[in-house]
């Protein structure tokens, strides 16, 4: 079997004084929250990055259930991500479920 060509992916961000922001990839784009303190309903970009990583597992599920041959109806992830704000450190407890 011939390898499949690498894909690339590109994505970027812009934000506005206050916190307006959009994220644009592929002809998709979506609006966040990029204010300092939060600003709900809008999601967050730690909300975005949780997103990501659940999609990622989960499109690993459909791909090797066909590299595997294994039949599924369904599959659930549920990613938690929890942040220290003071002082700010990255993501110190990564967690999901599969």
């Amino acid at each position: 079997m011939t390898p499949a060509a690498p894909r690339s992916y590109l994505a970027g961000a812009h934000i506005s004084s206050g916190g307006s922001a959009q994220v644009r990839m592929e002809a998709a784009g979506l609006d966040f929250d990029g204010s300092a303190l939060g600003d709900p309903p809008l999601p967050g970009a730690a909300d975005l990055m949780a997103a990501a990583l659940a999609a990622c597992l989960s499109k690993n599920l459909e791909r090797i259930s066909r590299v595997l041959s294994f039949p599924y109806q369904r599959g659930r992830v549920t990613v938690g991500l929890e942040r220290e704000d003071v002082p700010a450190e990255p993501f110190a407890r990564p967690t999901w479920w599969r």
